[in-house]
């Protein structure tokens, strides 16, 4: 922990020479401040902002000592490119922790008109009981200037591999959003490669003469089959309406020749959401109405402004919007009496939303759940994200032993994920007989192990999956809900289920 260099002199100065009674308290809450640590650091729901969004951010601390401390206040500081105070609103003012006891927060700002583009400045603020500020976990944003034609990827080129070898498909997926106020025309919008002999090799398909209203976003999926070894450029490239080429994120990829080494797992089930319209029906049933949790939202069925394929991704949205009596409405999709899955890899592929009061999940719930009811069937968390922390991703699992209201409570785990409000990230699980693996862009972070009773593991039968955009209730809800951020999106570019080979 970083303290002011005066009231450290004085800490030296004491501890070395003696001192008063205040002098030697001076030390003691010092040394009791060095345990107010950082548990989540600063994160923010995007990093480049137009005039009239609204930036916010999340910290939370942790008194990691054997006694209380007296925080007298924690902010979200932020500076403007000159230096200006325009610090986000509101603090905690004075809070006592107890040991263990963690401290979070949430605050925004809109940025108006008057203030100036470039480059912004945020950190953490806390304001011991002396009266002193400690800043920590600096953090900048980008506050765009004004522009009536700007094109901009909101979602980096993303690869299927890494380590490729000649004969094997390239799949490529990428995502622009007009981020202007007037429409924004491309001639060709491509990813394009370039073979280690230099020659032409795009991936296809691209899109061609297409004009983008402002907001409008297009996620590009294309691919090619590796024919050539060595080092290959892999970019994005688009052309405007002026005919020039803007080139972007480019990728080296060595390629091998030889034999791909076997996968473990072979694909069984799969939802890549081509096309337009409804979810597909064959895959996808829903729930409706007020189902759990005390959440706010009504999940409507068939409902195309709450759940719909777009883009080649599947779109659920929850909407402040009064329908048919119901202030918020939302969708939760699930597979129950279609499809059913017992063991395997489970991925999803997809971006969450960010604001305080949400709750996306994908998570999967027994298929007996009619019969023994909730938590007898197991439920199996593959992602949870409150809103009020952003890049917190959780994983978590549910038994008649282990769940909320049982002395022993869940088991589960948590990691960070970067900007995933903005980013499109991996996240799986891997149910195998004796344990399940929980990870985030193949990055192992948890596992429940098969302590071998039907009430710590009643993963032996099959379970359905679920993929819902929640609003408030006992954990989403738990610090409120901000009503001016209305809609909120789930993005999901695919969902995948393998099977152990």
């Amino acid at each position: 922990m970083r303290f002011q260099w005066v009231r450290m002199l004085a800490v030296l100065w004491a501890v070395g020479c003696g001192g008063s009674a205040e002098e030697k308290s001076l030390v003691q809450v010092e040394q009791s401040l060095a345990g107010f640590e950082v548990s989540a650091p600063l994160s923010l729901n995007k990093v480049a902002f137009l005039q009239g969004e609204r930036v916010e951010g999340s910290v939370t601390y942790k008194n990691t000592t054997g006694q209380n401390l007296v925080i007298a206040n924690l902010a979200i500081a932020m500076r403007t490119p000159t230096g200006g105070y325009a610090d986000l609103s509101p603090g905690t003012g004075t809070r006592t922790l107890t040991p263990g006891q963690t401290l979070s927060l949430t605050a925004g700002r809109t940025f108006s008109a008057s203030d100036a583009p470039g480059t912004w400045k945020l950190f953490a603020s806390w304001q011991d009981s002396s009266g002193a500020w400690h800043e920590e976990a600096p953090r900048t944003l980008t506050l765009l200037a004004p522009a009536t034609s700007r094109l901009s990827m909101t979602r980096p080129l993303a690869l299927n591999t890494s380590a490729p070898f000649v004969g094997e498909l390239l799949q490529g997926t990428v995502t622009y959003q007009n981020t202007g106020t007037t429409p924004f025309s491309v001639q060709t919008l491509v990813i394009a490669a370039r073979r280690p002999d230099g020659s032409q090799a795009d991936l296809s398909p691209a899109i061609h003469g297409r004009t983008f209203q402002p907001g409008e976003s297009v996620t590009l999926s294309a691919t090619r089959t590796l024919d050539q070894a060595g080092t290959w450029k892999v970019f994005t490239s688009h052309q405007g309406a002026d005919g020039q080429w803007i080139e972007q994120a480019p990728t080296l990829l060595a390629v091998k020749t030889g034999t791909p080494p076997p996968s473990n797992w072979r694909l069984v089930w799969q939802d890549e959401f081509d096309g337009s319209g409804p979810p597909d029906p064959t895959r996808w049933g829903y729930e409706v109405g007020y189902v759990r949790n005390n959440e706010l939202q009504y999940y409507t069925q068939g409902r195309l402004e709450n759940a719909r394929r777009e883009n080649g991704q599947l779109i659920l949205e929850a909407r402040k919007d009064g329908w048919n009596g119901h202030d918020i409405t939302s969708a939760s999709l699930v597979t129950k009496g279609k499809k059913s899955f017992l063991q395997g890899r489970i991925e999803v592929f997809a971006r969450l939303p960010t604001g305080k009061g949400t709750w996306p999940a994908f998570w999967l719930l027994g298929t007996n759940i009619d019969q023994v009811g909730w938590p007898a069937c197991g439920e199996i968390d593959i992602m949870e994200n409150v809103g009020y922390q952003p890049t917190a991703i959780h994983g978590t699992v549910h038994t008649p032993f282990y769940y909320h209201g049982s002395s022993a409570g869940p088991r589960g785990g948590s990691t960070q994920a970067s900007s995933p409000w903005l980013d499109y990230h991996l996240y799986a699980i891997e149910w195998f007989p004796d344990r399940i693996d929980f990870f985030v862009d193949s990055v192992k972070y948890f596992t429940f192990l098969n302590e071998g009773t039907s009430t710590k593991w009643p993963f032996d039968k099959p379970h359905y999956l679920l993929l819902n955009l929640a609003i408030g209730g006992s954990w989403g809800g738990s610090q409120g809900v901000d009503m001016s951020l209305f809609p909120h999106r789930v993005y999901v570019d695919y969902v995948r289920v393998y099977e152990r080979i």
